[in-house]
């Protein structure tokens, strides 16, 4: 595989991981939004007011109130990974890439430690990253209540053949 193709599957990976977050996002936006049941005439302004962090907390705030304590919990934990994969998305970007350097190098400067960090192999931690966020989603987006009543799970039937 030559340098271009490297640099290729590490922009691949990247835009991959910013799309799936982007998703990942907009499903606690519209997590956040269906918690307060609002008039949709004001549903743009709410869903887009906050930025990921504040999101985040006040999202968690309304899910205390409206919320059982257990379901409450589990939405805490997701919004926990959310901020996770946050901090993922940040060195992203706001680091410095080598697309086509060691599998996709990243240097990056926590305001946390002050010290520059270097990564390397970041198109494979990026594509697992990527399937971990999308998972995320998924999970997000099964904790709305869309106000349509669930379908009982059916239980399938044996055949049974007649003699």
């Amino acid at each position: 595989m030559n340098k271009e193709e490297r640099g290729n599957e590490a922009f691949l990976a990247i835009g991959k991981f910013i799309q799936e977050f982007s998703l990942m996002e907009f499903a606690l936006r519209l997590l956040f939004l269906t918690e307060l049941k609002p008039d949709w005439r004001f549903g743009e302004v709410l869903l887009y007011s906050y930025d990921l962090a504040h999101l985040c907390t006040v999202t968690k705030r309304i899910v205390s109130i409206s919320r059982n304590e257990e379901n409450s919990r589990e939405i805490h934990r997701l919004i926990d990974q959310v901020h996770q994969m946050n901090a993922e998305r940040i060195k992203v970007v706001h680091g410095l890439w080598v697309a086509d350097f060691f599998g996709g190098a990243l240097s990056y400067f926590p305001r946390s430690k002050l010290q520059s960090v270097e990564l390397r192999d970041q198109r494979k931690h990026l594509e697992q990253l990527s399937k971990k966020v999308s998972k995320l989603a998924e999970a997000i987006l099964n904790q709305i209540d869309w106000g349509v009543p669930k379908r009982p799970k059916r239980h399938r039937r044996k055949n049974r053949a007649s003699g």
